[in-house]
């Protein structure tokens, strides 16, 4: 229960406290943090928001096929984030090889590796790092999955990273239909243009346009 302040009439910055501390997504688009954001490290990429980067408390997916380079895009991101702050990998499938990460400039010292069981404990594991910020970023790998998320689970943890201005990156095959499109900010299908290049598209956004396409020089 919200506990109201003694005043019958609220000013607007209290009752964005009162809202905020029960639903703390209601004032996240016009909130003073709004405009914090990660930055990707791609220049390219990051002109694609208005913030200069995904702002934080987002749910984003990155996709493509088979050899697309989505992996490869994610460790640009993770890079880009161990500069400075923790990042966590969930890793469902096993996939998770430190060396290509450390090719990929990621900082793996900074990075907590989870291996659970099951999705279902892959999303609490996500949703209890937001919860005591063991990290500031978490990527799901969802690769080889089929059963869609449960949407409870899923709700959880988008308050959880709007609490924690953290960022969850789900790594999927181009034609997943794990994530329902409510619960995603922002989504990336990424294809490979040459060994060292890939392009990232905006296919669906409510941070940035959508279809537009930047490319990502991998180093």
């Amino acid at each position: 229960m919200l506990k109201e302040p003694s005043s019958s009439r609220l000013s607007f910055d209290e009752l964005k406290t009162l809202i905020t501390e029960k639903w703390p997504e209601s004032f996240y688009a016009g909130s003073d943090w709004s405009s914090l954001r990660f930055t990707t490290g791609c220049a390219e990429l990051d002109q694609l928001f208005p913030a200069g980067g995904i702002p934080y408390g987002q749910l984003i997916e990155v996709a493509g096929d088979v050899s697309s380079g989505k992996t490869s895009m994610v460790f640009v991101l993770l890079a880009a984030i161990t500069r400075s702050g923790t990042a966590a990998y969930i890793d469902l499938g096993g996939s998770f090889f430190p060396p290509a990460a450390v090719s990929g400039g990621v900082d793996i010292e900074r990075m907590l590796v989870v291996r659970p069981d099951t999705l279902a404990s892959g999303l609490r594991a996500t949703e209890l790092i937001f919860r005591h910020r063991l990290a500031c970023c978490a990527v799901l790998d969802l690769v080889g999955h089929r059963l869609p998320l449960p949407y409870t689970l899923l709700h959880r943890l988008r308050l959880q990273t709007i609490r924690a201005k953290g960022m969850v990156i789900f790594l999927t095959e181009n034609n997943s239909t794990l994530i329902p499109a409510s619960m995603t900010s922002l989504r990336l299908e990424i294809t490979r243009q040459s060994q060292r290049r890939l392009s990232a598209t905006v296919t669906r956004s409510r941070v940035s346009a959508q279809g537009v396409t930047a490319e990502v020089h991998l180093s």
